[in-house]
């Protein structure tokens, strides 16, 4: 009876070792193409083009989630550069990711151009365009 009771307890035990000692995914995105971005932001899309009238560009940002979704997003105008006679569209994606082996809290990136790997946090940088 004994030994059905070490055996269920040792079980419990490697499950929970299982469970706390899971890799945590950390955000090191603070800007989203010079927007201000929620602290769990993940990644950056910006979607470029030229408004109805041909006058401007307009540009919307988005700070994505873990999940990719929306946190947060902005609307920018510029003039367009182009001229009226020009049609243009954009897309780019930017992205961070900060995967830790423990529990314990990863270094604070703030530049997408940053790169570690100290043996405890690797840091992955996306850009897509």
């Amino acid at each position: 009876m004994s030994c059905k009771v070490c055996l269920v307890l040792a079980c419990i035990l490697a499950f929970t070792a299982q469970v706390y000692n899971k890799p945590v995914i950390r955000s090191g995105v603070r800007q989203c193409f010079k927007q201000e971005c929620p602290e769990n932001t993940y990644a950056c899309v910006k979607f470029s083009k030229v408004s109805d009238d041909k006058s401007s560009i307009i540009h919307q940002i988005r700070c994505l989630g873990g999940h990719d979704n929306s946190l947060k997003n902005y609307t920018t105008y510029e003039a367009n550069p182009f001229g009226r006679s020009t049609f243009y569209q954009g897309y780019s994606y930017s992205g961070v990711y900060n995967i830790v082996e423990d529990s314990s809290p990863s270094h604070h990136v703030e530049d997408s151009d940053e790169y570690s790997n100290n043996g405890e946090v690797d840091t992955i940088n996306v850009e897509t365009f």
